[in-house]
Formats: C-alpha cells, structure tokens, sequence
C-alpha cells in the first residue's frame, strides 16, 4: 500500500507529520517531532515502523536524551531487525515528554535500548537498525562489559496504547501507563506507575527492593488527549474531542460522532500570527490548533469560553510574554477547557550589570487555569494534556545566579576565565497554577532546565485535583 496522504509540517526545527491510510515506511522520530496518524482509529493508520532515535553515542548516555517526541493515532509494527532475545518488536526507548498515546502495537514493545546486534549481525550490516552514531560507540567494551548493556533510561508516558504482545521495561528506569493493555509487563529498573491497565504488576506495600510496581484499578477520571482527522470521504478535516469518563479500565478507541467538531470553528494558529490576532479568534469562540513553531507572545492568551480547545502540533512552543505575564489563562467562567500538547517556556531577561538582589524573578505562572474565583463542583472537567514547561537552559548553560552568588559551586570549563558567561536569564515564580476545581493534569512535564534555581513547579490552590503522569524535574511542588 501506498502513502495516500502525508503532510509534515516543519518550522523552527519543529516538524508534525501527519499520516492519512496505511504504509510500508519506517518512521524515525527524534526531537521536537511528532507523528500522527488523521484516522478515526488507529486501524486507519498503519505504519511499519515508527522508532525513537537515540541521540547519544554514549551508553552512560544512552536514551537519557531522548525526550520532545511523540507517535499518536496509529497502528505499528517491530523493527526490522531489532530485537532481544530473537524477540522483536516496537523500539520506543525515550526519557521524558516522549508520549506515546491511542497506538496499536502489533506485536512487542520494548521502551529501552540493548546496545549489541542481534545473533550473527555486526554494527556494519545494513540490517541492523543504525540510530545516529550510537551503534558504532565501543565504550562499553573498554570499560569492561562482557554481556549486553542496555542503555540508560528515565521515564516516560504512555496512554490508551494496546500492545499485542509483552511490554519491555529493561533498563528503563521509570514508566507511567494509564488505561493501557498487553500481554505481559517484563521487569524493569526501578519505580512504575500503571492506572486503570488490567493484569499490570503490583508490588505489596513495604517491599522496598526495586523495581517497585503500583498499579491503580482504574483511572478516576478522563478524557482522552484531542486530535485530528481526516475523513477520506468528504477529505474535511475535523477535531475530535474526547468525552470524559469515570472509572474508566483498559483502552478505549471509540469515537461517537458528537465528539467531532468542523475545522470551520477551528483557528489554525502560524508563528506569523500576533498573540492579538490569536486572542480575538479566542473570543469569537475558535478553538486553537498550533501548527509548529515558535511563538514569541507579545501578550496573555485568555481563554474566556468554556470547552475551548488549544491543540499543539510538534510541540509548537509558546514564550511568555514580557510583561511578567502567563502565557496562557484560562478564566474563573471557562469550564471543560481542553489545553493539549503544548510547551510553554519562560523568556530570557537581560541581565547585564545586574546584582544577585535585583535579579528578575519572572512571570508568575506560565499556564494559569482560574482566579480563585470559581467553587462549583458541578463544572466540567478541564484537562491539560501532555504540557511540558521549560525554564532555562536553551540560550544559556547556567544561571546569573550561579555567576553572582559566590556560595554556589563553579561551572565554569575553565576556572581562570573570567569571560562572563551569560548576557541574560529566564525565570518564573510557578510553572503551573491551578486555581479551579475539576481540573486533570494528564501527563506534564515541568523542568527547570538548568537544575540549579528553585522555581516552583505546580502551585494547587483548589480540591478536586487529579494527576495523572506528572514529572517534575528539579526543584519543589505544592
């Protein structure tokens, strides 16, 4: 079969590929990219291979940098050639902000990588299956490795995926899986997390010798992550918005044909387009999708109408605003809204000339959903879906504060230079606040990039909140 219809968008180093029917390719997805699959059900979209690169040569390294990627809407089978233990299978070894969401696995999933050919296949064969540079790395073998070595991992999310064979974990490190399904889970490093995956593993409470295992019967509360399709018959392109459920077990691919909104009430948003511009498409009711990119906001995006929906694609990338202003709010009145696949990053701030005292502490929430104001349990769910925030560590290694503050512990390269190593700085006060009940955070990521500074991550100033997935990199949560 033949790919009849595949669109990638690419811009700012960000690329959405977006796959209508079936083909015989093997997808590479590496970093700020995300695959797509436009049918109804993952069925429609049929891929041979969809794999996760990794992107260091390194084994100490390994799968650590493999994150800002995702594979949606699809059905896929192994790799050609990978495989362990003459088992093959899907090759998705990440670490971080890689989910993997509404996916049908034919056979295997494997979520780390062994770095050694399979039996009588050298790292020179045009079969095996070459990531990058990695493969051709023999650092394991000068430090003394005499058995395959499985690269590090740390963590991922994955949800809604069925997997028709066994799940594995290896050396990943961590995992969260929520209403997912498979034959069997394989062990793992350490910790992970199943909600609402029938026949996932549990570890009894007080056993403390990794891996450790909880798993949670079903999921409270949720509605799964908004997408696109395309309708080969009327070739329209609609927004499926998932219903929310309660108590929700295993995978679910239904979609009822009220849960499609036309593209004629759709604003599809471009880097070109002013926070302005997007803001009056806001008011007239438009739900958003981002195509790929980075937008530069001048102001707040305000989400003022209930079951809005801001979609982005290839992890679009909003920048706070330079007013010390979020990049989004959502408002008291606005319930059922729906903030999907975005990253949101605080801005660098010149910081020439400045004093550790007089330092910039940057805006005070990069997403904000509520004022305080609102206390009606009876409002729809809000989700917020596969959000990752990023706090420094794009434009600059390191901080002001680690060029001011004498109490810290140098990092510089090179001790005697006195070059000053940063022009500017980006900080917020909170990453996250939720001041609204009935809200769903569904897979979030929330980094301080430079590990050093102590942002606060998430900020809950409400009852009723519900977690799913949620990954804090560096500094406190409250």
């Amino acid at each position: 079969m033949e790919l009849h219809s595949c669109l990638a968008i690419n811009c700012w180093n960000r690329i959405a590929c977006c796959c209508l029917l079936s083909s015989q390719v093997d997808l590479r997805v590496g970093y700020y990219t995300s695959v797509y699959g436009l049918g109804r059900h993952p069925s429609e979209t049929q891929v041979r291979s969809v794999t996760s690169t990794n992107e260091s040569p390194h084994p100490e390294l390994g799968s650590l940098q493999n994150f800002w990627r995702s594979a949606e809407n699809l059905q896929t089978g192994g790799h050609l050639t990978y495989s362990v233990d003459r088992e093959g299978g899907m090759l998705w070894a990440v670490s971080q902000a890689a989910p993997l969401r509404r996916v049908v696995v034919d056979h295997n999933l494997f979520l780390w990588y062994l770095r050694i050919p399979p039996e009588g296949v050298t790292s020179k064969d045009a079969r095996y299956p070459k990531q990058g540079v990695a493969l051709d790395y023999d650092g394991w073998v000068e430090l003394g490795y005499t058995d395959p070595i499985g690269d590090f991992a740390s963590g991922g999310y994955m949800a809604n995926v069925q997997v028709n064979g066994f799940v594995s974990l290896g050396s990943q490190q961590q995992f969260f899986a929520r209403n997912c399904s498979a034959r069997s889970w394989q062990t793992g490093a350490w910790n992970f997390v199943f909600v609402g995956c029938p026949g996932a593993p549990h570890t009894e409470p007080g056993v403390m010798k990794a891996p450790v295992y909880s798993s949670v019967k079903s999921t409270q509360v949720i509605a799964e992550k908004p997408f696109i399709v395309k309708d080969p018959g009327d070739e329209r392109y609609r927004l499926a918005v998932p219903r929310a459920h309660e108590g929700r077990v295993g995978v679910d691919f239904s979609l009822a044909q009220e849960e499609l909104r036309d593209f004629e009430g759709v604003f599809v948003c471009e880097p070109r387009h002013t926070a302005a511009e997007i803001n009056q498409k806001l008011a007239e009711g438009k739900d958003l999708v981002f195509c790929p990119g980075i937008y530069h906001l001048a102001e707040t995006l305000n989400v003022k109408i209930s079951g809005q929906v801001l979609l982005g694609l290839g992890f679009a990338t909003l920048v706070a605003p330079q007013n010390d202003m979020p990049c989004i709010q959502v408002f008291d009145e606005a319930a059922g809204v729906r903030i999907s696949g975005l990253m949101l990053e605080a801005f660098y701030r010149p910081v020439e000339g400045a004093s550790l005292s007089d330092l910039p502490v940057g805006p005070e929430a990069l997403l904000r959903i509520g004022t305080g104001a609102a206390s009606s349990s009876a409002m729809a769910f809000s989700f917020i879906h596969d959000c990752f925030a990023r706090v420094g560590g794009q434009e600059a290694p390191f901080t002001a504060r680690d060029e001011l503050d004498g109490s810290r512990p140098s990092r510089r390269p090179v001790e005697a230079d006195t070059t000053p190593l940063f022009t500017a700085e980006a900080r917020c006060r909170n990453m996250v606040q939720i001041h609204q009940p009935r809200v769903v955070g569904d897979n979030l990521w929330l980094w301080r990039a430079d590990h050093w500074l102590s942002d606060q991550y998430l900020v809950y100033n409400h009852e009723n909140l519900c977690s799913t997935g949620l990954h804090v990199a560096k500094g406190p949560m409250r």
